[in-house]
């Protein structure tokens, strides 16, 4: 639920405790957000300025057990996931756990600018340990302002949302049932002239084609409605990636991801939803793409497929949220608390290989120096210069 739907008392602590944290009055905020995660406690708003009050003050027992139970309500919360991410980063023994953190965390909400700002400066960083201990909490971690909402006008809008004209409601009672015999007879008649012309088995096979995957039904959620109005930024201080040059475009290119979602071929969907999100379209836009990315991302049924690495490497803001798979023989290897994570040398033949890709793994596999394998992952981000791919594996198997 949206912290900003709570009671009026809930949000004087909220504002409360936010202007003590920012002021640097840690107790005063501590005392304060403990009253409002009391009085809310399925808020993660106030939950998540308590951790990070608890930890100014080094007390990262109590801040543990805050941030576990703000883990259990919402364990995609956008603030959370940075603060996990930067706690992460300062307690690795080494880089490579600092950076699978990010990763992990870029795969529940791969479109946190944040995120990805983080991890390339710990990429680009050289000298892990003196950036590990310099790095502040306000530099990887955003703190959200409180937000408001007019409280008056929710509960008037309920109440004569609720209020019903009894007389009105017998007088109109006859109409109404009118009104349904109607409908229905229309729906009839709709319904066999269209069976008439078009067939029954060609209008099922259509649907089932179209509502083969295990996101249809979530796909279908999400809709661009409306003329075009507000589809596309007509006046963009920022350079993008791609350009439309027209909203009718951005609605073609939409409509026709959400096809091929469907029909599970998640893949090239992706890659028209993350050029849609590179492009000029509005924020609104944007959004409805990153959850359709979102959801293939948690599809059980994705298929991998073979992309050039140096596909990979040219454009790596399309690919985001892709299934991909690469052969290789693995270098660099390094465990970590979650995993392993290492280079992969893309099809190696002996004496020459295609370019490089980093792999995090979850524990259990067994791996050295030398193997030859198949990776099976997503398509996280790619880094640095040479836009070196980072996959999140889910499947690796050994090659002979």
């Amino acid at each position: 639920m949206p912290w900003d739907l709570f009671k009026r008392k809930d949000f004087s602590f909220i504002d409360s405790g936010y202007d003590s944290l920012i002021k640097k009055n840690y107790e005063s905020a501590i005392a304060i957000l403990e009253r409002g995660v009391a009085s809310s406690p399925s808020n993660p708003y106030p939950m998540f300025l308590l951790a990070v009050a608890l930890i100014y003050t080094n007390n990262f027992a109590k801040a543990a057990v805050v941030l576990d139970q703000l883990q259990r309500i919402d364990p995609h919360y956008d603030p959370l996931l940075q603060l996990n991410a930067f706690l992460a980063l300062k307690s690795a023994v080494k880089k490579e756990e600092a950076v699978n953190a990010y990763v992990a965390a870029l795969e529940k909400n791969p479109a946190d600018k944040e995120l990805h700002r983080a991890l390339k400066i710990l990429e680009k960083n050289r000298d892990f340990e003196s950036f590990q201990r310099n790095v502040k909490l306000h530099e990887f971690v955003i703190i959200p302002k409180p937000k408001k909402v007019h409280r008056k006008k929710l509960r008037k809008d309920f109440s004569s949302t609720r209020s019903v004209n009894l007389s009105k409601a017998k007088r109109d009672s006859f109409t109404g049932a009118a009104f349904i015999i109607i409908a229905i007879i229309t729906v009839f008649f709709f319904a066999f002239a269209f069976f008439r012309f078009f067939g029954l088995r060609s209008f099922l096979q259509k649907e089932n084609m179209e509502r083969e995957s295990s996101v249809a039904d979530k796909v279908d959620l999400i809709e661009l409605s409306g003329s075009g109005y507000g589809v596309i930024n007509k006046i963009n201080t920022e350079k993008t990636k791609e350009f439309y040059t027209s909203p009718d475009l951005v609605l073609e290119d939409f409509n026709r991801a959400k096809i091929l979602l469907k029909k599970g071929n998640y893949n090239e969907g992706v890659v028209i939803l993350n050029r849609i999100i590179n492009s000029n379209a509005s924020f609104v836009v944007k959004e409805k793409c990153e959850f359709l990315v979102r959801y293939v991302m948690e599809a059980d049924d994705r298929a991998y497929e073979e992309i050039d690495i140096k596909e990979l490497n040219l454009n790596p803001h399309l690919y985001r949220g892709a299934s991909v798979m690469l052969k290789g023989k693995v270098a660099n290897l390094s465990e970590t608390k979650k995993g392993l994570s290492f280079s992969l040398m893309v099809d190696f033949d002996g004496s020459n290989f295609k370019g490089i890709a980093h792999v995090y793994a979850k524990k259990g596999v067994t791996l050295s120096n030398g193997n030859s394998v198949e990776v099976k992952g997503v398509f996280i981000t790619g880094v640095g210069t040479d836009n070196v791919p980072y996959i999140s594996a889910e499947e690796i198997s050994l090659l002979k």
